[in-house]
C-alpha cells in the first residue's frame, strides 16, 4: 500500500536529487528516506532510481511516476490556496433566498455592501414566497433565508435582525399626504393596490380592515413591494406596506405616513441548525446587521 509519506520522499529526492538533501528537506534522517524510497518500489514492483556516483537517477519508469506526482502536488496546492483564501474571505460563495418584499430594499443593500467589502465572494439570490424558503434552507438549496416571520421548527435557527411598523403609501397630491397618521377609515372607497391573497401580509392587512369594518376598493394585486410603490407613484392607488425597510426616495410622487394600528413588520434570518454557516454566510450576516443598523 503506498502512502502519502513515502510519496513525499520520491518528490524530495526527485527535487535535491540527492537522499541526504531529501532528508534534509523532509527533516527526517537519511536512513529514513532511503527506507521509504524501498517501501514504495516494494508497494509498486518497479525501480525509481539508479545510483550513480553519489546521485539517485530516476528510471523512466520514475521520471513517469514524478509526472503524475507534479499534477497531484500541484492539484493539492491549488486546494490549499483556495481554502486560504476563503478562509481570508477573499473567495467563496453565498447562496441567499429571500421573500419579494425585502429583495428591492434591505437584502439588496446588504449585498451591494457585502460587494465592497468582499468583491470576490459570489452571492447568489434567489426570491420566493415564504413557505418555499423555509424548504430552500432545510435541503441546503440556500445558506440564509430572509422573511417577516419566525418559522417555529427546531431545524432552522431563526435570528431578528429587525423590526419595523407599516407605513400607508399615497400619492403627493393627495390630501391625505397632509395627514400625521393614517387610519384605516381614511382609506374607505379609495382604490387599494393589495399584495396577493398567499402573503402573509396581505392577511394581517384585511383584519385590520375587517375589524375595522372599512370596505376597501381593491384595485390591483401584486406581488412585490417594488410593485407597490410604482403603482402609488403612478397615482393608481393608495397601499399599506412592510414598513421602513424600503427606500421611498426613489419615488418622486411617494409620500410614506405612519399607520395605525400598527402592524410590525420583523426582518428574520434563518439557517439551517444542522449544518454550520460558512464563514463567508457569517460575514455576510454581519454585514446586514451593520446595514440595518445606519
Amino acid at each position: 500500500m503506498i502512502t502519502i509519506r513515502q510519496i513525499e520522499a520520491f518528490r524530495a529526492i526527485m527535487t535535491t536529487g540527492t537522499a541526504t538533501q531529501a532528508a534534509l528537506l523532509l527533516d527526517i534522517s537519511q536512513p529514513a528516506v532511503s527506507r521509504l524510497i524501498f517501501d514504495l518500489e516494494e508497494a509498486i514492483g518497479f525501480k525509481l532510481f539508479i545510483r550513480s556516483n553519489r546521485q539517485l537517477q530516476p528510471t523512466p519508469e520514475g521520471e513517469a511516476l514524478y509526472d503524475e506526482v507534479l499534477r497531484a502536488f500541484i492539484g493539492i496546492e491549488h486546494i490549499s490556496r483556495a481554502a486560504t483564501e476563503i478562509g481570508a474571505s477573499r473567495k467563496g460563495h453565498v447562496r441567499l433566498i429571500s421573500i419579494p418584499a425585502l429583495v428591492g430594499s434591505v437584502v439588496t443593500k446588504a449585498i451591494a455592501e457585502f460587494g465592497r467589502q468582499y468583491p470576490n465572494v459570489l452571492v447568489s439570490l434567489e426570491v420566493e414566497p415564504s413557505h418555499r424558503i423555509f424548504d430552500w434552507v432545510l435541503s441546503h438549496h440556500a445558506d440564509i433565508g430572509f422573511a417577516t416571520i419566525n418559522f417555529d421548527s427546531d431545524a432552522v435557527i431563526s435570528e431578528l435582525v429587525a423590526s419595523t411598523p407599516s407605513l400607508c403609501l399615497v400619492h403627493r397630491t393627495s390630501p391625505l399626504a397632509e395627514k400625521e397618521v393614517i387610519k384605516p377609515q381614511d382609506l374607505l372607497e379609495l382604490p387599494f393596490i393589495s399584495f396577493k391573497p398567499d402573503t402573509l401580509f396581505r392577511h394581517r392587512v384585511d383584519t385590520v380592515f375587517r375589524d375595522a369594518k372599512v370596505e376597501r376598493r381593491l384595485s390591483v394585486e401584486v406581488r412585490s413591494t417594488e410593485a407597490v410603490f410604482a403603482l402609488v407613484n403612478e397615482g393608481v392607488g393608495v397601499s399599506v406596506v412592510q414598513g421602513s425597510f424600503h427606500a421611498t426616495e426613489r419615488f418622486e410622487n411617494v409620500v410614506a405616513k405612519p399607520f395605525e394600528p400598527k402592524l410590525d413588520v420583523n426582518l428574520v434570518a434563518f439557517y439551517s441548525r444542522r449544518a454550520p454557516l460558512s464563514f463567508t454566510s457569517e460575514q455576510f450576516l454581519s454585514v446586514l446587521r451593520a446595514t440595518m443598523a445606519t
